[in-house]
């Protein structure tokens, strides 16, 4: 299925409420804040472990070096988006940046992965959430985030109102307001929904489970599926998950990923076995790679599969949108 055609604008909409913004007709709108990661690792960082707590000792006020440094950006919308444009679908990102380096830097990233910037809202006083990521010597990691600023829910749903769209992913979008008005506008404009909940979501469970029955695609890992659904084994949480939307997935590590369309159960194994060099973005890559599958057209057997191929090639690489696919 060939995606829709639509002129790439370079206006934003700019600290105001008010936009010029024309019908505009993408594939994929993606929902969520950008992040930046900045990844440290090296000898300091042993762990001391006592009565079986594990601790780093950074001495203070001293000059410490390290032997690596990573930086780059993620965030599940943003990392979700690449996979979309990779995939060759015309994908926008709805979301919020300020006007420092940052989110000038995200803006060019944006620019090369050939992802619309068209929906974005820009405000000198945004920063975007940052986080650095220590990981000791066992693989441990320790994890210091900065949440960046509160999410401008009016504001973005009023950018969306102007958007035509087959398809809304959502991931970790931090406001419950956006979230309810986004399945609102998807009801009433017949929007496919795909949703992959995140951090603010999973704590507000009693909130966010009515909702999912505007859901199409519900993704979620055997750990956030048992708060959603209690303890049951994967293919049970699929199935009870698939109760609630038209179609949940439900990811179990090593052991691959479960399905269930209301009708069939589904097992994709893992595609490969890898030597695993970071796990960041395997998730976003995952459920991004089986949403683009299914606005290709694809059923929902072989949109699995490439999701467990796209997350396969992530983990191999540092950070979460190198390895991401490209469609060929």
């Amino acid at each position: 299925m060939a995606g829709l055609k639509y002129k790439l604008s370079s206006k934003r909409a700019k600290h105001s409420s008010k936009h010029t913004h024309h019908s505009l007709a993408y594939d994929v709108v993606c929902v969520g804040r950008p992040a930046k990661d900045t990844l440290l690792s090296g000898k300091i960082f042993n762990p001391v472990c006592s009565h079986g707590v594990c601790y780093e000792h950074i001495p203070l006020g001293s000059k410490i070096p390290v032997d690596n440094l990573n930086s780059f950006y993620g965030g599940n919308a943003f990392n979700s988006s690449v996979t979309f444009a990779r995939q060759n679908l015309n994908v926008a990102l709805l979301t919020q940046l300020g006007e420092d380096s940052s989110s000038k830097e995200i803006l060019d990233i944006m620019n090369q992965e050939n992802i619309s910037d068209e929906l974005i809202y820009v405000d000198h006083s945004v920063k975007i959430p940052q986080s650095t990521i220590v990981v000791s010597t066992d693989g441990e990691r320790s994890i210091l985030a900065y949440p960046g600023a509160d999410v401008e829910a009016s504001r973005l749903l009023s950018i969306l109102e102007q958007v035509e769209t087959r398809w809304i992913y959502i991931s970790s979008i931090n406001s419950l307001e956006l979230l309810e008005g986004i399945i609102r506008f998807a009801e009433i404009n017949q929007i496919k929904l795909a949703f992959n909940p995140g951090g603010l979501e999973l704590e507000n469970i009693e909130f966010v489970k009515p909702l999912l029955k505007n859901i199409e695609v519900l993704i979620l890992n055997r750990q956030e599926a048992s708060l959603f659904f209690g303890s049951l084994d994967s293919a049970g949480l699929a199935k009870a998950g698939a109760e609630h939307s038209n179609v949940c997935i439900v990811t179990d590590g090593p052991n691959g990923s479960f399905a269930h369309d209301g009708k069939v159960d589904y097992i994709e194994p893992i595609s490969e076995e890898v030597e695993v060099v970071d796990r960041t973005g395997a998730g976003d890559a995952f459920a991004s790679g089986l949403v683009a599958g299914l606005a290709w057209g694809l059923n929902l057997k072989d949109s699995l599969r490439l999701a467990s191929s796209n997350s396969t090639s992530v983990v191999q690489h540092i950070g979460a949108q190198e390895g991401i696919l490209r469609r060929t």
